[in-house]
């Protein structure tokens, strides 16, 4: 009622508008002050309309038009810090930082060693792409706190957007360093920067730094994979162990881990580990395996007992079993050798060669029938070698079959006509021994 009576009475508008504020009347108060701005009166009634009319717009959700006169209100009041704080906190709330270095500037000069106050100038400056007084206010801080992880964070950060990574570097190791949890800016950081330096011990050194904060199965096997180039086998096994301890079903880390045992002479814990492995896992390729290890190691005969068990998992393994019968040629253990020739020829995987091989094999245990039979078979398919048809006539002769020794040679002239001169021979011979004198000189005479 006194606005209307007294229209021109500032006091009236001022008050009612106080009272519209509390009532969230937003758009009465902004209707009653926004003319008085155009008009000159007293500063003290200015300030009372900027501080109304701020409120209003914000309360209003009308950010930008509120910051703006919180902004008047600054600039009648330069040294309001209550005023320059509040300026600082709406534009932090909307992380638009640049705009709040005026007031930090101002703030400063009345708290000058106030480390948060510095901490978030900083931040403005950074955010304003002021960069090097960023620095210099990082430094400041430091000398200020200087175990304070933080600060060297980001001062590492800044001088490599600048391009001066060795300074970077710097500080970020004090970072990492001075860091109670893993810092994963300045690892990823320095890791890159020694890796792509070639730097292999600094960066050995990084990874054990940063197992003591963080225990991580990459850093591990970075480790492991690092102590391996450097030569340092024992460190890499070490690392190699704890990863497959972890993760024991990783196929490729239990090789390794088994190759860096090798390698340090580890044999006991090989075969250990090994036969752990594959009583677990009833896999025919770990006794394969420590059959090979002692087998190298000139432990033969507890290297053909695990190969026996691998085999006896695995019996249609036929690639399997004939390395294990050319291991046991090698060792002449001949009749450990024909049992697994058998075995291949009961399911037809010799060939003609290794079949003949096994007759003569037959024939050093003096096994003269299935010797015979063999090479019977092989004649009558026609794959009979040159040799192995010598061997099956001779076999013949000594039984005194010599019909069926004759048989023999009828058939190597027409598998080798080029021989044929040798086999006649050995026939003329055969019929004299029958008493065929006549036959045998037709043929010396032919």
């Amino acid at each position: 009622k006194l606005v209307h009576r007294h229209p021109k009475k500032i006091e009236y508008k001022v008050g009612a508008s106080k009272i519209f504020l509390k009532q969230k009347k937003f758009e009465k108060v902004i209707h009653l002050l926004t003319p008085l701005l155009k008009e000159s009166y007293d500063i003290k009634y200015k300030r009372h309309i900027l501080e109304l009319l701020r409120k209003a717009y914000l309360w209003n959700n009308q950010f930008w038009k509120g910051v703006s006169y919180l902004e008047e209100q600054i600039q009648l009041e330069p040294y309001n810090l209550k005023l320059r704080f509040r300026a600082v906190h709406l534009y932090q709330m909307v992380k638009i930082l640049w705009r709040t270095l005026p007031h930090w500037k101002v703030i400063l000069k009345k708290y000058p060693n106030n480390k948060k106050y510095l901490y978030a100038y900083f931040q403005a400056l950074v955010a304003g792409g002021k960069i090097q007084k960023a620095i210099s206010v990082l430094k400041n801080l430091v000398e200020r706190e200087p175990k304070n992880p933080k600060y060297y964070r980001h001062l590492g950060k800044l001088y490599v957007s600048l391009f001066q990574l060795e300074k970077g570097r710097q500080n970020y190791e004090k970072a990492f360093l001075l860091s109670k949890e893993f810092d994963r800016e300045a690892y990823d950081f320095l890791a890159y920067y020694f890796e792509s330096r070639g730097r292999w011990k600094d960066l050995v050194l990084l990874l054990e730094l940063a197992l003591n904060k963080k225990d991580s199965a990459d850093f591990h096997r970075l480790l492991a994979e690092l102590y391996h180039r450097l030569g340092n086998l024992s460190k890499s096994f070490i690392h190699w162990e704890w990863l497959y301890k972890n993760n024991p079903k990783d196929s490729y880390l239990f090789s390794r881990l088994i190759e860096t045992a090798k390698n340090l002479n580890k044999w006991k814990y090989v075969e250990d580990i090994l036969l752990q492995k594959a009583l677990q896992t009833k896999d025919p390729l770990l006794y394969w395996q420590l059959g090979k290890l002692f087998w190298q190691r000139k432990k033969k005969k507890k290297g053909f007992s695990y190969f026996e068990k691998a085999i006896s998992l695995i019996p249609l393994d036929f690639q399997k079993r004939r390395e294990l019968a050319s291991l046991y040629d090698q060792e002449k253990a001949y009749g450990a050798e024909i049992i697994h020739l058998e075995f291949l020829y009961q399911h037809h995987q010799l060939s003609s060669k290794e079949i003949e091989y096994l007759a003569y094999l037959y024939g050093l245990g003096k096994r003269e029938d299935k010797r015979i039979q063999l090479l019977q078979n092989l004649l009558q398919k026609g794959s009979l070698t040159f040799q192995g048809l010598e061997d099956l006539f001779y076999a013949y002769q000594d039984k005194k079959e010599l019909s069926k020794a004759l048989a023999v040679l009828e058939r190597g002239i027409s598998l080798y006509p080029a021989k044929k001169d040798e086999f006649l021979l050995k026939k003329s011979e055969i019929l004299e021994a029958q008493g065929k004198k006549e036959e045998a000189i037709q043929i010396y005479i032919h």
